[in-house]
């Protein structure tokens, strides 16, 4: 598939495409790269290599998008976890991952939520307490 036809399948400009094969964006958003797995027929885990044994994952950090925001003129809940959120407030899916899994949502479901694997969603469940504490993964 030539990167025209990625873009077009995707949505994408083809300098996008471009920019991100050529590793000079590395910032993507998690409906970007869900659209790249979809026109490839891979999962988003398998582009960024979590089903690679031999990649060293402890430092790979990928970005999550903001998840929408539901206002009404009393209060502002996120749409995906339905956190209660301050105005002017508002948090990463990373955050919305934590805030349904410690209400009681599992691993697998969260995976099927966010369309990641089971490890890809504990991978971010670490990632988030490790920034919360301060600490490095």
């Amino acid at each position: 598939m030539s990167q025209k036809d990625l873009a077009i399948a995707c949505g994408l400009a083809p300098s996008t495409v471009n920019a991100m094969e050529s590793g000079q964006s590395t910032d993507m958003l998690v409906t970007t790269l869900s659209r790249l797995a979809h026109a490839v027929k891979a999962t988003p885990d398998r582009l960024l290599g979590y089903d690679d044994p031999h990649i060293d994952l402890t430092r790979y950090v990928i970005s999550l998008e903001r998840p929408t925001v539901r206002e009404s003129r009393e209060s502002r809940f996120c749409t995906v976890c339905g956190r209660a959120l301050f105005m002017g407030e508002s948090h990463t899916q990373g955050e919305c991952v934590v805030e349904l899994s410690e209400h009681g949502k599992t691993n697998e479901l969260l995976a099927a939520m966010f369309g990641f694997t089971p490890a890809c969603i504990e991978f971010i469940l670490d990632e988030e307490y490790a920034r919360r504490s301060g600490r490095r993964l």
